[in-house]
């Protein structure tokens, strides 16, 4: 028999966050729609909901521009409940959430779910099945738009650092936990508490219809079993923050096999990049010189004010051959250089003491230094492009002009602070400067297929250097 709720009770769920679905991954119930307004869900799977900053109860449209954004981050470990934006009887779900759902599901990128035109990663367990879009995220420094439609970001309820936190990240060849600053607003996606009723049914929520019956509308459930229906009041909207993630999980291969190699070159990446397939290098894996070359056919183009070299710096020293090689990758303040390719053995997690990148430590040849943050900044002021194949080279990175003079920045990727792994080659470019973000930070500049921006990261990252003089 059928249970009929009416009008009434319609009405009143229509103020309240109705739990609409929910999927049972191994020990953990996930809500199937992302957060919305706070205390709600998104109606539909595919929706991207809101925004929001690590442990802030603001939420930030997933389109447009905002205002009034916050950049005081958040210095607790936890997510607190009171700034929870998870409907009544949902939380935040934990780093170990996240990483049981990428090791206990079978999971793939997925271009156009269920034919809504919204990619985003699909996730199997059994018959259970678990949506997550690719909502992009907003940056920390100014709320601007970042990857939308490209990647995912995830916050789960933990900090790693002062200013980080971890976060489910994923785009369409990668799938990963990782940390960045809990200013950043990224979506959110629930887990059941212990005590909601939901835990103690079966693994999904009984369908419904809403049919019209002499006027008024009711909902019809295909079931004799009550549920209870979980409900929290939205005063006000939510912000959340970013919680870092020191495992790393890969996915299974993505089913978008045939995407379009020029698409996949486009997508842009931030803390959480795609991550090319790691390759056995030789033992020769870091060098590190105390000699720097004299002779260089290196003359530099002036942009703006400044002179920039034309190629990034190799080994310790000297600048590659030529202009669209990748060069080696460097941590802040340090010596060493990395190879930009495959795997490396030795790296250490620790970020670089000092005000500034001595001049000891600078791995820029004679005559040239690393730029500081403001030349960095005038050389963004200038007209800059996204290519896919710089001079037929096959490389893929920015160009910059002023006037008759060019400037190309190969996207070489990063590597990870934590574990070495080389992520965005081909999509992304980071390249250092000279000046410090607080202590344990520095600025570097950033770019994609859809913009160049400033940023700051952990000086422990690995990132390519371009001189100036």
């Amino acid at each position: 028999m059928k249970k009929i709720i009416t009008v009434i009770l319609l009405c009143i769920i229509s103020t309240i966050a109705w739990t609409q679905s929910f999927v049972k991954i191994g020990n953990t119930t996930w809500a199937t729609s992302n957060v919305d307004a706070p205390g709600t869900f998104a109606p539909q799977v595919h929706n991207y909901g809101k925004f929001y900053q690590w442990n802030k109860k603001t939420a930030y449209s997933t389109t447009g521009s905002v205002s009034k954004w916050n950049t005081e981050g958040s210095a607790t470990r936890k997510w607190s409940a009171t700034n929870d934006p998870c409907p009544e009887g949902w939380q935040l779900p934990s780093v170990q959430q996240i990483q049981d759902l990428l090791a206990q599901t079978k999971n793939s990128w997925i271009a156009n779910y269920n034919n809504t035109g919204i990619a985003g990663y699909v996730f199997t367990y059994g018959s259970n099945e678990l949506f997550f879009p690719a909502a992009g995220m907003r940056f920390s420094f100014d709320g601007s738009l970042y990857l939308v439609a490209k990647n995912g970001f995830y916050w789960t309820n933990t900090q790693n650092f002062t200013n980080e936190a971890v976060f489910l990240t994923f785009a369409n060849n990668s799938l990963k936990t990782d940390a960045g600053f809990n200013t950043d607003a990224k979506t959110v996606r629930c887990v059941a508490k212990a005590d909601n009723p939901i835990t103690q049914t079966s693994a999904q929520t009984p369908a419904s219809n809403m049919v019209e019956n002499d006027g008024e509308f009711e909902i019809e459930f295909e079931t004799e079993t009550t549920l209870e229906v979980p409900v929290k009041t939205t005063d006000n909207q939510t912000k959340t923050q970013v919680s870092n993630a020191v495992n790393t999980t890969k996915s299974s291969t993505p089913a978008n096999n045939n995407a379009n190699t020029n698409a996949t070159a486009n997508k842009p990446k931030t803390q959480a990049q795609t991550t090319n397939p790691k390759q056995t290098v030789s033992s020769k894996q870091a060098t590190t010189q105390t000699s720097k070359s004299t002779e260089t056919n290196e003359n530099g183009v002036k942009i703006g004010n400044t002179t920039w070299a034309t190629s990034n710096v190799d080994d310790f020293g000297r600048f590659t051959t030529n202009q669209h090689d990748a060069g080696k990758i460097y941590q802040w303040n340090n010596k060493k250089a990395w190879n930009a390719t495959g795997t490396v053995n030795g790296w250490k997690n620790t970020n670089a003491t000092g005000a500034t990148w001595s001049s000891a430590n600078s791995p820029c040849p004679a005559g040239w230094r690393i730029p500081t943050l403001d030349e960095q900044k005038e050389l963004l002021r200038h007209s800059n492009a996204w290519t896919n194949n710089w001079n037929n080279t096959g490389v893929a990175g920015r160009v910059f002009t002023d006037g008759s003079n060019e400037l190309f920045f190969p996207a070489t990727g990063y590597r990870s602070n934590s574990d070495a792994m080389l992520i965005g080659s081909g999509t992304n470019g980071y390249y250092w400067s000279e000046t410090q973000y607080g202590s344990s930070y520095a600025y570097n500049l950033a770019f994609d297929s859809s913009k160049a921006t400033s940023e700051s990261h952990r000086r422990a990252y690995g990132r390519s250097v371009r001189c100036v003089k």
